[in-house]
């Protein structure tokens, strides 16, 4: 089954980005997935960040 997160990435400078209702199998696959990207860039189709320019990222789970 599928669970919701929001995922706030944190950019230098101060700027974030929030995706709302990140859907992933468990918390531990959302951190997962952001440390073991490869290209450098998290997201779904339509909507990424260039992880290269991220300070630091919170991954919330929702209920």
């Amino acid at each position: 089954m599928q669970e919701k997160f929001d995922v706030e990435f944190t950019f230098i400078g101060g700027e974030k980005y929030t995706f709302t209702d990140y859907q992933s199998g468990s918390y531990v696959h959302v951190v997962n997935e952001i440390k073991a990207s490869e290209n450098g860039w998290f997201g779904v189709a339509g909507e990424v960040v260039n992880l290269a320019n991220v300070t630091s990222a919170k991954v919330i789970e929702k209920e």
